[in-house]
């Protein structure tokens, strides 16, 4: 049990870094589109390889750990994708996009910690049988 909330803190701390520039990005002006973009591809890389250096004990099974990026790959691919799109139609839809996004990623954070404490409280009160 020790070991998961270790291996939760060495994830959470460069996520939560990740998530604060995807964020940030929201705020770029729209003549800073191709570094918007380019910094959203670099946090969404640099969450792949956060995952692939986490420590997975059951890979035949979807863990906590899987689930958190599993959120944060479609928070951030949103991100990215609204972003493209919304810059490819003009800047009074850019901004509009941005301003949606700005108040749907602080509703996805609040949704997966939500859920992740209703998962924490689900399995420590699942009765053991053996």
């Amino acid at each position: 049990s020790r070991a998961n909330y270790i291996t939760l803190t060495k994830i959470a701390i460069p996520l939560i870094f990740l998530l604060f520039l995807n964020y940030y990005v929201l705020f770029f002006t729209f003549e800073n589109v191709s570094r918007q973009i380019g910094i959203l591809t670099t946090t969404f890389l640099s969450g792949i390889a956060l995952y692939f250096s986490a420590e997975r004990p059951q890979p035949l099974r979807l863990t906590t750990i899987d689930l958190i990026f599993i959120w944060y790959y479609i928070q951030s691919g949103i991100v990215i994708v609204t972003s493209a799109i919304c810059s490819q139609l003009g800047e009074e839809i850019f901004y509009l996009g941005m301003n949606i996004l700005k108040i749907e990623a602080p509703l996805g954070l609040i949704s997966i910690i939500a859920f992740l404490f209703y998962r924490v409280k689900a399995v420590r009160l699942r009765p053991n049988i053996s």
